[in-house]
Order: structure tokens, then C-alpha cells, then sequence
């Protein structure tokens, strides 16, 4: 099932982003196979052989674990379904020190072991979403950031109420901790 997923994710992601560069045709892709990266360089001149930069915003989901119970979330704006705990990565930052500071910023809570799950790009903006889980490490009193969450409480297994779509890294994990995957 999750392979489906993937594939859907893949081809929006990738449509999307080959239509923004036919869109615009002054631009050339330079696949730089020694670092494994792509690399675009801004044009003044529309000159097919300089590169554009791409602007990658690397973001990360957490699902904190507190033995059979996850911190599900619901944002203060715009998203309304449960979701797990996200941010973006700051300048400096790995993305390890980032799960560790989104979860204290959003829960005021204190993880430990956490371990990658998986990345997801999500191409209708320009963000790399990386997937971890941890654990709390200590108290599990939660204090929520209130001027980004509207609600932040520990849901077992059971209680779990997935997202209505079926492909985001969210509910994926959500789904996964939910079958005793993790």
C-alpha cells in the first residue's frame, strides 16, 4: 500500500517541478554527478548555460512516543486534522538537534533516541520532510505552544483519527505507529 503512496507522491512532486522549470525556458538543469546534487544558477541573459540554484527547505515530522501513546497536535491555523509535531531546520542546525527543538518549542517536552524513519519531498512547495520518531525523556506534562497549536495531547494507539488524505509522511507514521508498527 505505502508503495502506491509513494509512487503518487513521487509523480506530483516531480510534474510539478518539471512544469515550473518548462515554464520557464531560459533555465538549464546541470546535474553535478560528482556531489549528487542539482545545481541551477540565476540568468541575467537568458543564457542556456548558466545554472540556477534551487531553494530546498529541509523540514522534519515527529512522532514522539510515550510507551503506547503518540503527541498528536492540531495547528492553530489553516490544517485542522490531527497531525504530529513539524518544523523547519535552521541554518546550523542537523536534523536530529531540530526534532529536539521543534518538540520542546511545540510541547515543551524533552525527547531522547530518536531515529529516522523515512523523507518525503513535497514538491507543491520546495521542502524536504524528514521523518523521525523518539521518546519522551522524562516528564510527559505537556505545554503547549498556544500561538502555533490549538491542541497537543498523548493519543494511544486506539485513539488515533487519521488524516483524510492517504499520502502524506504524517499520516503515514500516524497510520504505522497506529498498527504497532513502531
Amino acid at each position: 500500500m505505502f508503495w502506491k503512496i509513494d509512487l503518487f507522491c513521487d509523480l506530483v512532486s516531480g510534474t510539478f517541478n518539471l512544469f515550473f522549470f518548462c515554464k520557464f525556458p531560459f533555465l538549464k538543469i546541470h546535474i553535478q554527478y560528482l556531489i549528487g546534487r542539482i545545481d541551477f544558477i540565476p540568468t541575467e541573459d537568458h543564457d542556456l548555460f548558466n545554472l540556477i540554484y534551487p531553494r530546498i527547505v529541509p523540514a522534519v515530522i515527529v512522532g514522539v512516543k510515550n510507551g503506547d501513546k503518540i503527541l498528536l497536535t492540531k495547528y492553530r491555523k489553516g490544517f485542522t486534522p490531527f497531525a504530529l509535531i513539524a518544523g523547519f531546520t535552521e541554518i546550523g542546525e542537523t536534523l536530529e538537534e531540530t526534532v529536539a527543538r521543534e518538540v520542546m518549542e511545540e510541547a515543551g517536552i524533552r525527547v531522547k533516541n530518536i531515529q529516522y524513519y523515512k523523507s518525503q519531498p513535497w514538491g507543491v512547495v520546495d521542502d524536504l520532510l524528514a521523518g523521525f520518531y523518539c521518546e519522551v525523556d522524562g516528564d510527559t506534562e505537556i505545554h503547549m505552544d498556544a500561538s502555533e497549536l490549538k491542541l497537543a495531547e498523548w493519543k494511544s494507539r486506539d485513539e488515533i483519527e487519521l488524516q483524510p488524505n492517504d499520502f502524506s509522511l504524517t499520516n503515514e507514521m500516524m497510520r504505522a505507529f497506529k498498527e504497532g508498527k513502531f
